[in-house]
């Protein structure tokens, strides 16, 4: 099953470097539309679902596909509710517009609400991260497959998003000691973390299951740790139970080595 989901991915996300490689050295124009939330859409999004929702569903008729991209009112009527993919065909969305390489394609495996399976793999850096039974993995752009740990630190290099930091994130650093903060797009902070580059990354404030799935996966997989911000601390569920209608989490949660 890991390779040919990294098969997908990679095919998904050499689509998306077709498109962005024209926008970055030809400056040809892309297709970007405003979703209900304002969030920015482009035809290289679109692309890249339609590879991976085709593939999937072809592969594996039997487990339903939840992507950013799909149709809502379709997600809330999946019949195996406790087996599901779910996928973020173009993380980082605002990055591949700015001409920022610090995008990905996030493809994640949910059981009794648990990511039990993650890809994530970065198409400029040709790189993949990946966790499966327990263990993450890193196969660089020349193709060797190293497993990865996370790193401990006394004092923590920091992880924050490129575009979405508030006063609460600010406010909370001011209450740690660290050494750096690093800013980078999308799911990249959480392959970071996995591999030792970074202990850190807090999130305050709203952000959808399928941006961190993959990435809470391989976090695991290399032994650190996903802690919600609600009141009882515990990790992330993505059971789709309740109202999961816009796939938000609203609590925050604190990404870590430890």
């Amino acid at each position: 099953m890991i390779e040919e989901l990294l098969n997908i991915s990679k095919q998904a996300g050499q689509s998306i470097l077709k498109i962005y490689k024209k926008h970055l050295f030809f400056n040809n124009k892309i297709t970007i539309k405003n979703k209900i939330d304002n969030s920015p859409v482009t035809n290289a999004d679109i692309l890249s679902h339609n590879i991976i929702y085709n593939n999937l569903v072809k592969l594996y008729p039997d487990i339903p596909v939840i992507s950013e991209e799909s149709n809502m009112n379709s997600l809330l009527n999946v019949k195996k509710k406790n087996l599901y993919w779910l996928v973020d065909p173009l993380d980082g969305t605002k990055e591949f517009i700015n001409k920022n390489n610090e995008f990905t394609v996030n493809i994640s495996l949910i059981k009794n609400g648990n990511p039990i399976i993650g890809v994530i793999y970065v198409p400029f850096f040709n790189v993949f991260y990946y966790s499966y039974k327990n263990e993450s993995w890193i196969i660089n752009s020349n193709n060797c497959r190293k497993k990865i740990f996370v790193k401990k630190k006394k004092i923590a290099t920091v992880l924050t998003s490129r575009t979405h930091t508030d006063k609460k994130i600010n406010k909370y650093l001011e209450s740690i000691p660290y050494d750096k903060i690093i800013k980078i797009g999308s799911s990249l902070k959480f392959c970071h973390l996995a591999e030792g580059k970074a202990q850190l990354y807090p999130r305050f404030g709203n952000i959808h299951t399928w941006d961190i799935a993959a990435g809470h996966s391989i976090l695991l997989g290399a032994k650190g740790y996903l802690h919600s911000l609600s009141d009882d601390k515990k990790s992330i569920n993505y059971s789709l139970t309740g109202n999961k209608s816009d796939f938000l989490i609203k609590t925050g949660f604190i990404a870590s080595s430890f």
